[in-house]
């Protein structure tokens, strides 16, 4: 999933279902975007512009590229007090952004908020995985955590928490070892599901993203 295919730059601009939120500022982006961290701030893509953003004290600046106008052509800024670093708010919920991980909006159809894409390439821990969250469903759609289970899956393990249900499962895809982990949770009665899926041998960065996202879940 690259986040210059042509079936990102197909979508038209739509509102994005998820902002990062952080230093005082929320961001929005224009849907299709990626929004990846940088040790300043963050820089934005959408539709071959760029914004690099950088938190200088208690204020933020930022540059544009690509054509860009200015900020607005990418994204809207809005005041918060949150002052923490960066995170991801969504209208149901917030969690933290994981380390190694660019947000994205998903390139296919269906109930998906937005993606995490792994910054590391090659053989680096990670590299072709996928974080994402799905919903929200109704009850009734996704009655257990055990639903996820489908045919073909091995569950390799399954825990129950206060706040969410957790399976992993093992499975082949064309001959290579993949592993899933399924994270679900309730807000009210909307069901959402939190999924990392990706090659076995460079799992554990992705799993461990999706921990810190549901161990950091505020509703």
């Amino acid at each position: 999933m690259s986040p210059d295919s042509s079936a990102r730059s197909q979508v038209a601009d739509v509102q994005a279902h998820v902002r990062i939120a952080g230093h005082r500022v929320a961001l929005v982006p224009k849907a299709p975007f990626v929004l990846t961290p940088t040790d300043e701030g963050v820089e934005v893509v959408h539709r071959g512009m760029l914004a690099r953003l950088r938190v200088v004290g208690d204020s933020l600046r930022y540059v544009v590229d690509g054509g860009a106008r200015g900020l607005h052509d990418l994204m809207a800024a809005v005041d918060t007090d949150y002052a923490g670093p960066f995170r991801l708010e969504t209208s149901d919920f917030v969690c933290a952004w994981p380390d190694g991980f660019r947000v994205a909006s998903p390139d296919r159809e269906g109930p998906f908020l937005f993606d995490l894409l792994p910054e590391a390439q090659g053989d680096e821990a990670g590299a072709g995985c996928l974080v994402f969250v799905a919903g929200p469903y109704a009850p009734e759609l996704c009655p257990s955590v055990d639903a996820l289970v489908t045919a073909g899956r091995a569950l390799l393990a399954r825990e129950d928490h206060e706040t969410h249900s957790v399976v992993e499962v093992a499975y082949e895809h064309r001959g290579v070892p993949q592993r899933q982990w399924h994270a679900r949770f309730g807000v009210g009665e909307r069901i959402f599901v939190l999924t990392a899926q990706g090659p076995e041998d460079a799992f554990d960065a992705a799993r461990a993203a999706a921990q810190q996202m549901v161990s950091s879940l505020r509703v």
